[in-house]
């Protein structure tokens, strides 16, 4: 087995030179088409959590008690809340920033909005 250095990321193969699998340098995990095991876990998680969302606007129109409305509405915010960022830590920053800036987010200063 050789193992190479290829742009922060180390190239596994066999004796015969052929190159086997990419392993992230960072989190050992094994690459398949440019995207980590990690990355795509966390991409879905992140936006499995969106959905859930859409529940709160539907949740005064259902045929519940009042104290059940307001646990479900809580319930909901934290299991979104926590999946997408435990999303965003599995996916890394890469992602996170091209999730950012697909949404639009990627160009805005802090300091700037007002």
């Amino acid at each position: 087995m050789v193992v190479t250095n290829v742009s922060g990321h180390f190239r596994v193969s066999s004796e015969s030179g052929k190159p086997d699998e990419v392993v992230d340098g960072e989190s050992g995990l094994t690459r398949h088409g440019g995207q980590g095991v990690a990355e795509r876990v966390g991409l879905v998680v992140m936006v499995s959590s969106l959905p859930l969302w859409l529940v709160l606007p539907v949740l005064p129109f259902l045929p519940l008690t009042l104290e059940l409305k307001a646990t479900v509405a809580g319930g909901v915010v934290v299991v979104a809340e926590v999946m997408f960022w435990t999303g965003a830590v599995l996916a890394g920053p890469t992602v996170v920033r091209r999730l950012r800036a697909w949404l639009g987010f990627a160009g805005r200063d802090p300091e700037q909005q007002s």
